[in-house]
């Protein structure tokens, strides 16, 4: 059995368009994901560490400081107004 396809010319070229877009957006994401890991490789990995560990260890101290920066907010010093008097 054939199945006929129909479909208008518009259609056929927002299909392309989006095609096309997304292997520009899958070649960008590859190039940068590429880049990450060489900076990583030659700039944070730390002796006897593999890239994907650096990047696990990297995320975890970030996530420490960004809940050390949530605490540092919630304290509440009270500053004396020294030129008032």
């Amino acid at each position: 059995m054939t199945v006929i396809i129909l479909a208008s010319r518009t259609s056929l070229i927002k299909i392309g368009v989006f095609d096309g877009y997304q292997k520009i957006e899958n070649g960008v994401v590859e190039g940068y994901k590429k880049i990450e890991n060489r900076f990583v490789g030659k700039y944070l990995v730390r002796e006897g560490e593999s890239v994907e560990e650096a990047k696990m260890r990297l995320a975890k101290e970030r996530e420490k400081r960004v809940e050390q920066a949530k605490e540092c907010k919630n304290i509440h010093v009270e500053i004396p107004d020294l030129l008032s008097k």
